[in-house]
């Protein structure tokens, strides 16, 4: 169960760390969400893959947090990882 928190938060600090590369400092999970998606996918600098996966595991971090309800799997975290491994590429410069 603990895998899907530490694969969010790995996205996330990616995400804030990409941030700090444009001097762009945001005070909250939404905020790095909504910021990488301005600073980096709007303007292609990322495809828009990865903010759909980022905004899809920010959304699933707060169900696990704030709907008890809510169950994740081992499965569900592996699935996660594997199309982050899956897509990454190294940076073109």
């Amino acid at each position: 169960m603990m895998r899907y928190p530490v694969a969010y938060y790995a996205m996330l600090d990616a995400a804030r760390s990409a941030l700090l590369t444009k001097n762009v400092y945001p005070k909250s999970h939404a905020g790095a969400v909504h910021q990488f998606h301005r600073v980096f996918i709007k303007s292609l600098i990322i495809p828009d893959e990865f903010g759909k996966m980022l905004s899809r595991a920010e959304q699933s971090r707060e169900e696990a947090d704030y709907e008890y309800t809510k169950q994740f799997s081992e499965s569900d975290a592996t699935k996660i990882i594997s199309r982050l491994k899956s897509s990454s590429r190294p940076s073109e410069n």
